[in-house]
């Protein structure tokens, strides 16, 4: 689909559609079940250079050096110079849905889950920020206020809250099930060391030896940030 939505259109040379905005490294990884890092032994450990990580990197790469990607702009979606568009939740809501967005969109809008790596057994959907409730460290008692947050908020009425919500955005019941998946699979699928880890850049090294030549680095950063 991507080598099919990627053309010239006007014969001039020059790539003016393209298959989708794009598709950020960090995000592949988590669907091809690889983690920068990850909690080992009570231990976070730097994991950039396991082979999900390597797999969905290389990907990623080839699907940028063969020009599948536009570069971000959900308004290319709406002047149909992109196929497909990694689409948040916001931009549904705000911007690309017939029903919400302020895009005036005149052609049928469909949602396909996040792409699923070949070493990922179920489609993941990538997170990138996670809400919370912090506490002070010197709160008298911890458990009652976790209770009184669970009172207020309970989880069973912010799902109801979201099922209507998607009610209100999706643009089809095939897409409804999509985002109500999203929520209801979920089951933590979140890289939080993945920033304190940046940049990643391999320059003109394959990936598998870029992550190799930078494992110490990573580590020493991560055991200076989380380890004893």
């Amino acid at each position: 689909m991507k080598r099919v939505l990627t053309v010239d259109t006007t014969g001039g040379d020059t790539i003016d559609r393209w298959a989708i905005d794009l598709l950020w490294d960090e995000d592949l990884v988590l669907a091809n079940n690889g983690r920068y890092a990850r909690e080992i032994d009570d231990r976070v450990t730097f994991t950039g250079d396991e082979p999900a990580v390597i797999e969905a990197l290389n990907q990623n790469q080839e699907w940028r050096n063969q020009g599948f990607f536009r570069g971000w702009g959900p308004e290319a979606f709406r002047d149909q110079t992109i196929g497909m568009l990694t689409c948040e939740m916001y931009l549904l809501r705000e911007r690309v849905n017939p029903n919400t967005g302020s895009y005036e969109i005149d052609f049928e809008l469909g949602l396909v889950p996040f792409p699923k790596g070949p070493s990922a057994d179920k489609s993941i959907y990538p997170t990138e920020t996670a809400n919370y409730y912090v506490l002070p460290s010197n709160c008298a008692d911890p458990e009652a206020m976790i209770a009184l947050l669970d009172a207020l908020y309970p989880a069973e009425e912010m799902l109801d809250l979201a099922e209507e919500a998607f009610m209100e955005w999706a643009p089809s019941r095939e897409a409804y099930d999509i985002l109500l998946e999203s929520v209801l699979e979920w089951s933590g699928d979140l890289d939080m060391y993945f920033q304190p880890l940046e940049p990643f850049d391999p320059g003109d090294q394959t990936w598998g030896a870029y992550m190799a030549s930078v494992k110490q680095q990573k580590q020493a950063l991560l055991d200076d940030l989380f380890n004893d």
